[in-house]
């Protein structure tokens, strides 16, 4: 039975309910364990998957997106300050990922849309796929200064991405 580490955005339930999906499907196709981590909506993914193949670790896993109070634009002074908090542990973060990694025996890494696994699956040599209609850089491109940014960039050569259709 292989092992599949499946990260998912702590920003909302959309990223949540696809990849309860997701999930779904490979369970009813491939034999593999599932270690769900996300923090969240985990409740929600708790109550959608029922199987003795998954297992769940709350972790936070990216910043996300903040509103300004009432209103549908972004906030970029508080998107600003959470990015660099979590930036400011990306070392540490990173390190603890591939700890997790290796001690769980992981043969792959899925991701919708956390940057969180991809440099410690790298690091691995553990394939790594994203899934989503974006990534944060894309997201945060003109709201995040692009030197802060560059780590979200291009987060890995090995990585596969699957963009879905917002259509």
């Amino acid at each position: 039975m292989k092992t599949i580490a499946y990260y998912i955005s702590d920003y909302g339930y959309g990223h949540a309910s696809r990849s309860i999906a997701v999930m779904r499907k490979l369970l009813e196709k491939a034999d593999v364990r599932i270690i769900v981590c996300h923090s969240f909506a985990l409740s929600f993914i708790k109550e959608s998957l029922n199987s003795n193949r998954i297992s769940y670790r709350n972790i936070k896993t990216d910043v996300g997106y903040f509103l300004e109070k009432d209103s549908i634009y972004p906030d970029k002074a508080h998107l600003q300050k959470e990015f660099n908090n979590f930036l400011s542990d990306w070392e540490h973060n990173k390190h603890r990922e591939i700890e997790f990694l290796k001690i769980n025996n992981v043969d792959l890494v899925v991701s919708d849309i956390s940057p969180l696994p991809f440099e410690a699956a790298e690091r691995l040599g553990i394939p790594s796929v994203g899934i989503s209609n974006f990534t944060w850089y894309t997201a945060y491109h003109d709201l995040i200064d692009e030197f802060d940014l560059k780590l979200f960039k291009g987060l890995s050569k090995n990585d596969i991405f699957l963009f879905v259709s917002r259509e």
